[in-house]
């Protein structure tokens, strides 16, 4: 019984402290946010790559 509160309480605590993005950042999968202009660049900016996806779109000028 206690394990199953740990348990619930460690997924609460998870899922209500990840920090909300501005909409002029992208949310990586680590909760780290980053500037939208970050995204698909060739550059690890999350520190866990979500924001260099296997195939990106972005198009550079």
């Amino acid at each position: 019984m206690v394990t199953l509160l740990v348990a619930v309480l460690t997924i609460v605590l998870v899922t209500t402290s990840t920090p909300t993005c501005r909409r002029s950042e992208f949310p990586c999968n680590n909760g780290r946010c980053v500037p939208l202009n970050r995204y698909c660049d060739a550059a690890n900016d999350c520190g866990d790559s979500s924001d260099e996806p296997r195939f990106c779109t972005r198009k550079c000028h």
